[in-house]
């Protein structure tokens, strides 16, 4: 009898906390939570931890309403219940795994089927973006090497944001991305981020100045604007024109580069 004592105990506890979450079943119905799942909202977080340590709504995935994961917030030193402690100014995305990601040796150079290098870069809030958390989401990344001095690198950014590229490039218009991709960037089914490498001079690394310059031009809250201010990325990126673009997939690995960005998005709207 005695050797069942541990797994009646065991079974007992079983019964009582089938997730195993922390919580009881009573409990769990008095919270309005699921017994058989330990994390009722999908949010990183057990509902034990929700209920008793942090006093975020188990239910809700974002109790403050931030656009963050409560868990994701936890993650990054935010406070999951003020909608102004938020992982990123500019509400770009988040990937709490992105340390799983194997990423490349410094000095290594842009080809397709390799990730690209984890940089850090200072977007227009005067925040240090970790480009690795955009990998993870399930939606393409397209990254594009601008500079201040690039009248093209204009003319995608204002097209980008729903203006008509200038007649030169009218035949364009018939393409199947012509209207197609600013809509999904817009959505949220593509992920677009712009690399400021340079300022008036294309050998001129981009200033402060220079990069609010270019988001006062180019108003977009779903695209940051990252400064290359010791030309990493563009030394990664070796641009022979200018915009260059490369199309990432969810894992950050190289799918396109080096094509005109027509081509580019002719294929990306048509993988």
């Amino acid at each position: 009898m005695r050797a069942l004592l541990p797994l009646l105990l065991l079974m007992a506890c079983d019964a009582a906390d089938p997730d195993r979450d922390g919580l009881t079943n009573a409990e769990e119905a008095d919270l309005g939570t699921d017994p058989k799942l330990p994390d009722t909202d999908f949010d990183g977080l057990t509902d034990a931890q929700e209920a008793r340590e942090l006093f975020t709504d188990p239910l809700l995935p974002d109790t403050d309403e931030d656009g963050y994961l409560d868990g994701d917030e936890i993650r990054a030193h935010k406070d999951p219940l003020d909608p102004l402690s938020v992982i990123y100014q500019g509400g770009w995305p988040f990937q709490a795994y992105k340390d799983t990601l194997e990423a490349p040796p410094q000095g290594s150079v842009l080809a397709e089927g390799e990730r690209i290098p984890r940089f850090f870069l200072r977007d227009q809030f005067g925040e240090i973006v970790d480009l690795y958390d955009f990998a993870g989401h399930g939606v393409p990344v397209i990254v594009e090497l601008s500079g201040m001095w690039c009248q093209a690198c204009d003319e995608v950014a204002a097209w980008l944001r729903g203006n008509p590229l200038p007649i030169w490039h009218r035949t364009y218009q018939d393409e199947d991305w012509y209207d197609v991709l600013p809509q999904m960037v817009q959505d949220g089914e593509a992920l677009w981020i712009t690399i400021l490498d340079a300022g008036e001079l294309p050998r001129e690394p981009p200033t402060e100045d220079d990069q609010a310059a270019w988001v006062l031009a180019h108003p977009n809250d779903r695209v940051p604007v990252l400064a290359d201010a010791d030309r990493s990325a563009r030394r990664w990126f070796s641009p022979s024109f200018y915009p260059d673009i490369i199309v990432l997939d969810d894992e950050m690995v190289v799918r396109r580069a080096h094509d005109d960005f027509d081509e580019v998005f002719e294929w990306l709207v048509r993988r």
